[in-house]
């Protein structure tokens, strides 16, 4: 537990975490064995495992390592499953430090963890900070990208754009202030609850109140027990999500059809950039245009907006125009891509 320790700290600088596991057994001791060798646990106060009503020794486990590790902890236990959202938002119920780090029972930690986000939260604008994972895969899981990192913006208005077509600050790496949590309700979604977190702090606080470290701060494991296995970013689950913040972001009314669209082009961490066809490609610039103008309308980070709908297009027309050598070249046509209800 011997890190790189802080000079002349306040008590502002104390900070909890929480841990939601769902039959974690197996991945827990990875976690909570990473967590304890990163930097600036003197400033800990505690880990909460909130046991999502497990069927296997979840609880058992996290008990057993949080004393063989000797850190300070408390499992609370749920007599019904939650789901990660809700069993996060128990947890919180249970903090009282200051500051609130998000880890998940299946990824490990990097030493600056804490140390990274804690830095940046002392600029008493920021509310909510994230930072930038590399993937991990695990077996049986076949990973093209394995090793890979994902990136998130760094600049407060690129971070405000992105929240148009991802999520930039993922949910179990995030690190905010308890405070927020007496402005906002923390959301609860089947997939994104940490997008429309990050998406009501931008909206209650302003564009400042969210930051990423630009530093890897955890392996975000891939398995075949995790929920994004089954419910991809792009699914129907979050397709109400994503409708809900360009709907209230840039004041639109947006058809089923142009949700789609915008759902199957926008940048996502895990995929290569899809194949459209030249019908597609054109649709997607006309949409392009209408999500510009209304955010040059409203005035939300039109310069940012412009940069991220550049970038999407640019991949979009080197993937149509190599669509002969692209490995994923049978995607779905729009046509074929489930919209939902």
């Amino acid at each position: 537990m011997g890190g790189v320790r802080f000079h002349q700290r306040s008590q502002d600088d104390r900070f909890s975490v929480v841990i939601p596991a769902f039959n974690a057994a197996a991945y827990l001791p990875d976690a909570l064995q990473s967590l304890a060798c990163a930097h600036g646990l003197e400033q800990l106060d505690q880990i909460i495992v909130v046991d999502d009503a497990s069927q296997d020794d979840t609880a058992e486990v996290a008990r057993s390592v949080l004393a063989s590790l000797k850190l300070p902890g408390q499992v609370v236990r749920s007599g019904i499953n939650l789901g990660v959202g809700r069993a996060r938002r128990l947890g919180f119920a249970y903090v009282q430090s200051p500051v609130i780090a998000c880890v998940d029972a299946d990824d490990c930690c990097e030493p600056n963890r804490f140390v990274d986000p804690l830095r940046l939260l002392r600029n008493p604008d920021v509310m909510l900070v994230g930072g930038d994972m590399r993937l991990w895969a695990d077996a049986p899981i076949a990973l093209r990208q394995d090793g890979a990192r994902i990136k998130m913006p760094t600049r407060a208005d690129a971070i405000a754009a992105a929240l148009l077509f991802f999520c930039p600050v993922y949910g179990g790496i995030c690190t905010f202030r308890r405070a927020l949590l007496q402005k906002i309700d923390a959301p609860v979604a089947a997939i994104g609850e940490d997008w429309l977190m990050a998406h009501r702090v931008v909206q209650t606080f302003g564009g400042h109140a969210v930051a990423n470290t630009g530093t890897v701060l955890a392996r975000y494991r891939r398995h075949a027990n995790q929920l994004t296995q089954s419910s991809s970013i792009d699914s129907t689950n979050v397709l109400p999500l994503w409708r809900g913040i360009l709907e209230k972001t840039l004041a639109l009314d947006i058809s089923t059809e142009e949700l789609a669209l915008h759902a199957k082009f926008s940048p996502l961490s895990f995929k290569q950039t899809p194949v459209p066809t030249g019908a597609e490609l054109q649709r997607w610039e006309v949409w392009a245009k209408r999500l510009q103008a209304a955010a040059n309308h409203v005035g939300y980070v039109p310069a940012a907006v412009a940069s991220q709908i550049e970038t999407i297009t640019h991949d979009l027309r080197k993937a149509f125009a190599g669509a002969n050598r692209h490995p994923y070249s049978q995607m779905p046509t729009l046509e074929q891509y489930e919209l939902g209800t």
